[in-house]
């Protein structure tokens, strides 16, 4: 494709045509990329897979675990503890099921730790209500909170927590491993 200008003053034309060549050649992959996407994720197959792994990354997400981290502290500044050692707290029991997760992974297995873990989570949950709904102004409710919110960290960090990320690699299939990955990290905040 030729421009004509008339009149080209310092090479504004061979720029103009250069600028022109580029823009022609990028073009069909901003038109590419969104048909692969689409495609690769509407399609039969990878589809179900890939709607399994993003759930669970929401699932993961929406457990309300950040806001049990950001809250612990005021949790335990209730219950007496400071909020130091409530940090601590928090961390021990995270880490020691995280340790005993990667334990029991093999042994038991995926769902297994998956469908316990939301199953505590959903307890201790139960526990942080029945805390804040008493009547009672006693330590036994502070202790049940506090109960409550270290027992939802180590059910989420037996399960919930490490699961989806290991599990992601594992359910798919080699040829969309790496696009089926990023689509479930996307979902993942």
């Amino acid at each position: 494709m030729y421009f004509y200008f008339g009149v080209c003053s310092n090479g504004l034309c061979e720029y103009l045509y250069s600028s022109f060549w580029h823009i022609q050649l990028l073009l069909p992959s901003f038109f590419v990329f969104p048909l692969v996407f689409f495609r690769f994720c509407y399609s039969h197959v990878p589809f179900a897979v890939v709607f399994i792994g993003s759930t669970l990354f929401a699932l993961q997400q929406l457990s309300g675990i950040n806001a049990i981290f950001y809250f612990s502290s005021t949790v335990f500044k209730n219950a007496g503890v400071p909020s130091d050692l409530a940090n601590v707290f928090v961390g021990i029991v995270n880490i020691s099921g995280s340790v005993i997760a990667m334990v029991l992974m093999d042994k038991l297995g995926r769902k297994v730790l998956l469908l316990w873990s939301f199953f505590g989570m959903a307890v201790s949950m139960g526990l942080q209500v029945v805390a804040a709904s008493s009547n009672m102004l006693g330590s036994g409710t502070l202790y049940l909170s506090v109960g409550g919110m270290l027992m939802f960290v180590f059910t989420f960090a037996i399960g919930a927590g490490p699961v989806p990320g290991l599990l992601l690699p594992e359910i798919f299939p080699s040829r969309i491993r790496a696009k089926a990955m990023a689509v479930c990290m996307s979902v993942h905040w």
